[in-house]
C-alpha cells in the first residue's frame, strides 16, 4: 500500500487532474490535440480566473477515459449543496498535473481554494464516489505515469482542506460496492515489471483507503482486460476478468467478496474457470457480459461443430454458450455463433439444437459469408441441408458476386449492412426459420 508519499518521494513536481475508468496513454501528439475543445462562457470564465490566481499560463489536461472526460469537472465535492469546479492543468513549464479546487465567492466570481499535486502529467480517469464511513463523496483519480503501470489515488476535500486517503498501481480496475456495505470498494488487477498478475480488494481501513486482501492469478495470463462488475452469480456481487493467455487464448476468472476476503470460484484445484472458459482469439475472441438481460454475466464458452477438423482453416467457425456459474458449476443459458470481427452475434434457435441432427457452419473464402446446414454422412461437403445463410456487404465497397433479391437485411451500423437468406424451399421439417425469426435472432455486438 502507497500512501501520500508515494509521488512526491519519486520526486514528482505539482500537478494532478482527475478522471474516471480505464485506457491506454494517448501519444504526445495526439494528447496535445485535446486542449483544442472550445470552451463554454463557464469554462473560460474559470480558465481565465485560474490563470490570474495563480499568476501563470495554464495547460488543461483532459482524462483520457471513463465519464468525465473535460479538463473541468462540476461537482459537490464538500457537501455544501453547491458545485465547486475541479480544474485539471499544468504550468506551461511541465511537471505533473495539478488538481485544483475552486469555488463561487458570494459575488459571483470563481475563486482558487486549494491546489493539490498529481502524481503524473496525464490522467487515465476521475470519478467520485463514497469510500469512508460518514457519507460524503471522495475524489478517485488514475494516473497514467509514462512507462509504467497506472496509480489511482483517492482524495478528500473538506474545510478547504485537500487529503490523500491512499494510493496503489493498477494495470485494471474496477469499483463498486463489493461487500455490500454501502460504499464503494477497489477491485486492482496489478502486475510490476512482468511478474505475476494479482487482485487487490482495497477499501476503508482507519480512515483510510488501504488493501484488505490479495490472491495472486493464473499464471499462464499475460493481460487482462477491463473488469466487468456486476453480478456473477445469482446473488454474489463481484467481478469477470477476461484475460489473455500467453498462448494467445482468452480465458475468464470471477471474483467475489466474502467476510471481507476475496474469492475466486472454480479457480482452485483443477482450475475448472480457468480451463473451461478457454477460448480462441485472444483480444478478438468474445467477451463476459450480461447476454441474456437478467442481470447476470453470462460467461462464454468455446465449442466446435461438428466437421470442423476436415475444414481449411479460413472456413473453420467456433461456436460460443454463454453459462452461468451456479453451486455445482456452470448452467447454459444461451447458444450462438459470434463472430466479434463482423460485430455481430446470431442466437441459435431451439430447434436447431433440439433435434436429433447436429448443425454445423462453414465460412465461405473471399465473400465471408458463413453458411448453416444439417452435417449429414459425415460430409461436411454436402451442403444440401441449407438453414440460413448470413453476409456482411459494404455498399460502398466494388461489388461481388451477390444477389439482394435473394437476401433480406436483418441490420445496418454505418455503412455496413448484414443480409440474411433462407433456403429457396420449404426447408429442413422442424428446423426452418421466418425473415421474422432471423430478425429476432440476429444481435448486433455493442
Amino acid at each position: 500500500m502507497k500512501l501520500f508519499n508515494k509521488g512526491l518521494a519519486a520526486g514528482f513536481c505539482l500537478l494532478a487532474v482527475s478522471l474516471a475508468g480505464c485506457a491506454s496513454p494517448l501519444a504526445a501528439d495526439v494528447e496535445g490535440l485535446l486542449d483544442a475543445p472550445r470552451l463554454s462562457d463557464r469554462q473560460y470564465e474559470i480558465h481565465q480566473a485560474l490563470r490570474e490566481q495563480m499568476g501563470q499560463e495554464v495547460k488543461l489536461k483532459y482524462p483520457q477515459s471513463g465519464s468525465y472526460r473535460s479538463a473541468f469537472t462540476f461537482h459537490d465535492i464538500d457537501g455544501d449543496s453547491e458545485e465547486e469546479a475541479v480544474v485539471l492543468h499544468t504550468y506551461q513549464s511541465g511537471g505533473n498535473a495539478q488538481i485544483t479546487i475552486m469555488d463561487l465567492t458570494s459575488d459571483g466570481q470563481w475563486q482558487v481554494q486549494r491546489t493539490y499535486p498529481g502524481l503524473s502529467p496525464d490522467i487515465d480517469f476521475i470519478r467520485f464516489e463514497t469510500l469512508m464511513d460518514g457519507g460524503g463523496e471522495d475524489i478517485v483519480i488514475g494516473w497514467n505515469p509514462d512507462g509504467g503501470q497506472k496509480i489511482v489515488a483517492a482524495y478528500r476535500y473538506e474545510d478547504r482542506d485537500f487529503t490523500m486517503l491512499g494510493s496503489e498501481d493498477y494495470t485494471q480496475l474496477a469499483i463498486g460496492d463489493y461487500n455490500q456495505d454501502g460504499k464503494s470498494e477497489l477491485l486492482l488487477v496489478t502486475a510490476e515489471n512482468g511478474s505475476q498478475a494479482s487482485l487487490l480488494y482495497l477499501g476503508e481501513q482507519d480512515g483510510l483507503l488501504d488493501t484488505l486482501d490479495t490472491v495472486s492469478l493464473e499464471r499462464e495470463v499475460a493481460s487482462f482486460q477491463t473488469p466487468v462488475s456486476g453480478f456473477i452469480a445469482p446473488g454474489i456481487y463481484g467481478v469477470a476478468l477476461d484475460g489473455v493467455t500467453n498462448r494467445g487464448s482468452l480465458c475468464t476468472i470471477l471474483a467475489y467478496v466474502e467476510e471481507e476476503r476475496l474469492v475466486l470460484p472454480l479457480n482452485t484445484g483443477d482450475e475448472a474457470l480457468f480451463t473451461g472458459t478457454l477460448r480462441h482469439g485472444g483480444e478478438a475472441a468474445v467477451y463476459c457480459q450480461d447476454v441474456t438481460g437478467d442481470g447476470i454475466i453470462d460467461i462464454p464458452t468455446q465449442w466446435t461443430p461438428p466437421g470442423y477438423d476436415r475444414l481449411d482453416e479460413d472456413s473453420r467457425l467456433t461456436f460460443t454458450s454463454y453459462v452461468n456459474l451456479g453451486p455445482n458449476g456452470f448452467t447454459t443459458v444461451l447458444r450462438a455463433f459470434v463472430d466479434p470481427a463482423a460485430g455481430f452475434r446470431l442466437i441459435l434457435p431451439d430447434q436447431w439444437l433440439a433435434g436429433g441432427e447436429q448443425i454445423t457452419a462453414a465460412r465461405q473464402a473471399g465473400s465471408g459469408e458463413i453458411t448453416f446446414f444439417l452435417y449429414t454422412n459425415g460430409d461436411v461437403g454436402d451442403r444440401s441441408r441449407e438453414l440460413l445463410r448470413l453476409q456482411v456487404v459494404d455498399p460502398q465497397s466494388p461489388p461481388r458476386q451477390f444477389d439482394p433479391n435473394r437476401y433480406f437485411m436483418v441490420a445496418r451500423r454505418g455503412s455496413f449492412e448484414y443480409h440474411a437468406r433462407l433456403p429457396d424451399s420449404r426447408g429442413e421439417e422442424g428446423y426452418a426459420l421466418t425473415q421474422e425469426e432471423v430478425a429476432g435472432l440476429f444481435q448486433l455486438l455493442s
